[in-house]
């Protein structure tokens, strides 16, 4: 397991709904729950953004906890070299068998 920093110049902050209604979008609730098959995002962002770098987007299974996001990057829009720092080593996540098949537990060790 590795922290990575992440510097980007430009994010949209999808989790505001101040933002939401100024982008003329349909509340969170509304697209972010869509039984549709799901993509990252609504294509109304980004097209709207053009000069973002990536947005902060809530999470679809913790909505109820606005504090919580996912942070999704354009690749395309970023120098990887600029926007991602050295990775610190945190941990190792070691995937270990049990006695009972087709099952399996993870085991988190500090190196």
């Amino acid at each position: 397991m590795f922290r990575v920093p992440i510097t980007l110049a430009r994010i949209l902050d999808l989790t505001d709904p101040v933002t939401i209604e100024a982008m003329g979008a349909k509340p969170i609730e509304e697209w972010i729950l869509s039984p549709r098959p799901r993509r990252p995002l609504p294509p109304i962002f980004s097209s709207r953004c053009p000069t973002c770098k990536g947005c902060a987007s809530p999470r679809w299974t913790f909505l109820d906890h606005p504090d919580r996001a996912n942070l999704v990057v354009y690749r395309d829009r970023i120098d990887l070299a600029m926007s991602f720092g050295e990775p610190v080593h945190l941990r190792d996540v070691v995937l270990e068998t049990t006695d009972a098949p087709d099952q399996a537990r993870i085991a988190l060790r500090a190196r």
